[in-house]
């Protein structure tokens, strides 16, 4: 397993810092934004997932305003106007898609999703457009991560905060504002241990198939 950061990132205005990794139908892209900055009135083609790693700001949704902290997430329906004010620091992670789902309302917040525990590793799933996103907890050190390779599947990986994990005998540094790939051998698959504790991951399963459609 070989991880390779494909993001690229840039300051699109002063406070403002977004990497991006992006496809012809789906984007990943993190952001850190300080306190008080603006993301001006905008939409778009692409239905929006949204997660909020930590920090807080008012989201304004055509003419409605909402409060969106730490742990919040949302889905947002296409060509849906919308803005942000940072009221606190925040990290927030955004996944667009074209295909797929996407919701009856302008926007839904903290949806239902499959949640259980697996080897002592809290795990929540996203099932969206063409695209699992895995969100990963674990309290302890030393749990593993195991994931069967689906070759159909492109892999990526992002972190809440800087960390670590063990690949086999190698030792990786994982590092926010970076959008990792996940390069596997055909029959490898994916596993790697969590040497530090209260660790928080997304890993993403991006269908290939069905983009290609």
């Amino acid at each position: 397993m070989i991880l390779e950061s494909v993001s690229i990132k840039k300051e699109i205005r002063k406070g403002f810092v977004q990497a991006t990794f992006a496809k012809k139908d789906f984007m990943i892209l993190l952001f850190n934004v300080k306190k008080d900055k603006i993301l001006p009135n905008h939409n778009h083609e692409h239905t929006q997932f949204g997660y909020c790693l930590n920090g807080e700001f008012d989201f304004k949704i055509n003419s409605k305003n909402y409060k969106v902290g730490a742990n919040d997430f949302y889905l947002l329906r296409k060509k849906i106007y919308h803005s942000a004010v940072a009221l606190d620091d925040y990290y927030a992670l955004d996944y667009k898609y074209l295909d797929g789902f996407s919701p009856g309302n302008d926007v839904i917040f903290n949806f239902k999703r499959k949640k259980e525990v697996i080897n002592g590793i809290e795990k929540e799933t996203f099932n969206l457009g063409h695209g699992i996103i895995n969100k990963i907890n674990n309290q302890n050190i030393g749990k593993k991560i195991i994931l069967k390779n689906n070759r159909d599947k492109e892999y990526y990986l992002i972190t809440a905060k800087k960390t670590m994990i063990k690949n086999k005998s190698e030792y990786i540094n994982l590092l926010p504002m970076n959008i990792y790939k996940i390069n596997l051998k055909t029959d490898e698959k994916i596993m790697f241990e969590i040497i530090e504790s209260e660790q928080e991951f997304f890993l993403f399963e991006i269908n290939k198939k069905r983009r290609e459609n």
